[in-house]
């Protein structure tokens, strides 16, 4: 099998499973987890993460 065609078999695959809400939901959700654990893991990230916050108690 060529790497396009097995990049492409993939993707489709990705896709099929975007389609149900629960799995996009799930990937979501582990996304925003790795997400905050980067930003707690990087100084400035900890400024900016408090920044958001306070923005958003503004509002």
């Amino acid at each position: 099998m060529q790497a396009k065609a097995k990049f492409d078999l993939y993707f489709r695959f990705l896709i099929s499973l975007l389609k149900h809400k629960a799995f996009f939901d799930l990937a979501l959700y582990f996304f925003k987890l790795g997400f905050n654990y980067a930003l707690m893991q990087n100084p400035v990230g900890e400024n900016l993460k408090s920044k958001i916050a306070s923005q958003s108690n503004q509002n």
